[in-house]
């Protein structure tokens, strides 16, 4: 019996539209004009690593507008993350949420230090991002080494709090620079 394949129909899927790297030293990772109403759904792939030099590096995002970051203090996150310790077997379970900062923090824990350069790798998915009259909402998913050596695997949950409609997205780390990386943002195909 002979199959019929007019019938079957394809869907879903994602459609690469931009992203950024580098192989050297930089203060961020940006692109812009990622996010347009050709999509609702946005999926952004990334790894990268924060410089070393000193304790407490945390990679961090924020959203950009017309070519310009948005610095303002409108944006939330709430974080739940596990990590192993130095005992063998062991772990510890965190959780941090913050409201109404200025960037919002995508590595669960402290990533860098003097002697190591940390990496973390994770995908973030974003709703709505293209729509002027509602707040933009982001699920993180994360996988790091802190400066402490503890593996940490982490998820997280965040919002930019302003009826603006965002055109691209920046990575950065609290203080010092990106030693390398990239991020890869892909539309989310509806059917």
């Amino acid at each position: 019996k002979r199959i019929d394949y007019s019938h079957i129909k394809g869907g879903g899927g994602l459609v690469y539209v931009g992203g950024a790297s580098s192989t050297s030293e930089v203060a961020a990772l940006t692109a812009d004009s990622v996010f347009s109403s050709t999509y609702q759904n946005y999926l952004i792939v990334y790894g990268i690593t924060v410089i070393n030099g000193a304790n407490g590096r945390k990679l961090q995002a924020r959203v950009r507008h017309g070519g310009t970051t948005v610095t303002a203090s409108d944006y939330a996150s709430v974080h739940g993350f596990i990590d192993t310790t130095t005992s063998a077997g062991g772990h510890n379970m965190s959780s941090t949420n913050s409201n109404g900062t200025d960037r919002i923090t995508l590595g669960a824990d402290a990533m860098s230090n003097s002697a190591n350069l940390k990496t973390c790798v994770g995908t973030l998915y974003c709703f709505d991002m293209n729509a002027s009259d509602e707040f933009k909402t982001f699920v993180n998913d994360t996988t790091n080494l802190s400066w402490g050596a503890y593996y940490q695997r982490g998820t997280s949950g965040h919002a930019y709090k302003a009826d603006q409609a965002i055109d691209g997205i920046t990575f950065f780390a609290d203080s010092d620079n990106l030693k390398s990386g990239y991020f890869r943002v892909y539309g989310i195909v509806n059917s």
